[in-house]
């Protein structure tokens, strides 16, 4: 559970920036990005301070309050405060409380696992504009958890967030793409939807454009014939997502790297050195 939930908390306060002006019209979201910035976690003392701030609803105040307690770090594990806390962040209007709820309905962690709550949960937080919320729709609605299957409206979704960059939109549009199962087989679009994905920094989908130079008749059969081999850019790629934080990436870099000469290993490091994330 800590695993998804530092996730959710990365997304809101680090993740995502906020603007001047948001932190500016909450008190208690100042401190909570000021003890990060010094502590990277929340202390004992640290947590009386933002109280206050979340017993009067400081939305960013109220909903670190709730993960103080369910981290190890600083306090206690309470469940139940835990719950308290981020109940009264959804109520409040908070985007990231409502969507955490979702998830802790999806996996089962301090409510009980329920698809269909999971869903409803995630959706108004999709309303309320969480691009990961648009995201997990599309993903229900595809697979049928929660809610009938709805193919069009799940491609509608993520070709929405693809237009927004978001890595796991492109990511799963792309394997639709590559499958052609439920749109258009275009292992082209795949591939560059990936790719578009692998310029704006994201780890994984620099490691799948990694794998698919790396050894793309297998990852790719048939389907990209004049994209032959390039261990040059499969390094550059997989250099990127395991500097990232990409799982196996780096062993993947391996497979590459014993097949390539001094020289070539020096262009590819170069070239992952020089690499600049694209911003829209």
């Amino acid at each position: 559970m800590k695993n998804l939930l530092a996730a959710l908390f990365m997304s809101l306060f680090v993740a995502a920036p906020l603007a001047a002006e948001e932190i500016d019209d909450h008190p208690g979201l100042k401190l909570v990005v000021a003890q990060l910035k010094l502590h990277q976690r929340f202390t004992p003392e640290f947590v009386e301070m933002i109280r206050p701030h979340a017993e009067k609803g400081d939305k960013g105040a109220t909903f670190a309050l709730a993960l103080t307690y369910i981290f190890d770090k600083g306090i206690a594990r309470d469940e139940a405060e835990s719950i308290r806390w981020v109940e009264k962040a959804w109520r409040a209007g908070d985007m990231q409380a409502t969507y955490t709820v979702g998830m802790m309905y999806k996996n089962g962690e301090l409510y009980p696992k329920d698809a269909v709550k999971s869903f409803l949960w995630v959706n108004r937080a999709r309303e309320m504009g969480h691009p990961d919320a648009r995201y997990f729709v599309g993903y229900a609605k595809e697979k049928g958890l929660g809610v009938p299957v709805d193919i069009p409206n799940a491609v509608q979704l993520y070709q929405e967030g693809a237009k927004q960059d978001h890595p796991m939109s492109l990511l799963r549009l792309g394997y639709l793409h590559r499958e052609g199962k439920v749109v258009p087989k275009d292992s082209r679009l795949a591939f560059s939807l990936w790719m578009k994905g692998a310029e704006t920094g994201d780890p994984l989908l620099q490691s799948t454009v990694g794998l698919c130079y790396l050894r793309q008749p297998d990852f790719f059969p048939n389907a990209y014939p004049e994209m032959e081999k390039d261990d040059i850019e499969a390094y550059k790629w997989l250099t990127l997502s395991t500097a990232g934080g990409g799982v196996g990436t780096a062993k993947l870099r391996e497979m590459a790297e014993k097949r390539m000469s001094a020289s070539e290993i020096k262009e590819a490091k170069e070239k992952a050195a020089a690499f600049r994330p694209k911003t829209r």
